[in-house]
């Protein structure tokens, strides 16, 4: 069953764009999602992360072979697509997998709009939580995080694929102490 969530964000100030749609993305949007998450990369060199900005995006092959019940949303400033957020199954709830929005169009409120479609998605499938890993000090990750309702949390047996998540995030490279699991209930 293919989600059909469309919503539009009309600032409330005057801004270069005057409306934002978020809607599920398509094969066709694919390709231009690594320059989107390229793009939106870039922020972390600012807070000493360069290497983790050049590490290369994720192919457009990636997202077509998203397992099952994923899903992907777009923000479009008209036809341009401006940010993105992956949504997955994982230990049996949703997870965040991530959310890039393009420099330019950052601190717009299109991350929250975005996050909030996946909060959308995740109750309309009855999870019970929705689940993501981040930067624990980084602006724009766990603080943003924090302002819409997600908590820390320690992961256990309960929550094996998200401790795999966390292990590979630690053989990529990642500073695996600067990063931390959080999650939202969604009941």
């Amino acid at each position: 069953m293919e989600i059909t969530i469309v919503k539009t964000l009309t600032p409330k100030k005057a801004t270069s764009y005057s409306m934002i749609t978020i809607r599920p993305a398509t094969q066709a949007d694919f390709d231009t999602l690594p320059v989107i998450e390229m793009d939106a990369g870039q922020e972390l060199a600012k807070f000493g992360l360069q290497s983790v900005a050049d590490m290369p995006a994720s192919p457009p092959e990636y997202y077509k072979q998203l397992p099952g019940l994923s899903v992907v949303f777009l923000a479009c400033t008209g036809e341009q697509v401006v940010g993105f957020v992956i949504c997955l199954v994982v230990d049996g709830q949703a997870h965040l997998k991530e959310l890039s929005v393009m420099r330019c169009h950052m601190k717009k409120g299109i991350g929250r709009r975005l996050v909030a479609t996946s909060i959308e998605w995740a109750k309309a499938k009855n999870f019970q939580w929705l689940t993501l890993t981040t930067y624990r000090d980084i602006p724009f990750n766990a603080p943003f995080y924090l302002s819409l309702g997600f908590t820390s949390f320690e992961t256990d047996e309960t929550w094996p694929c998200l401790s795999s998540i966390r292990e590979n995030e630690k053989k990529t490279g990642l500073d695996i102490k600067a990063r931390v699991c959080m999650r939202l209930s969604l009941s």
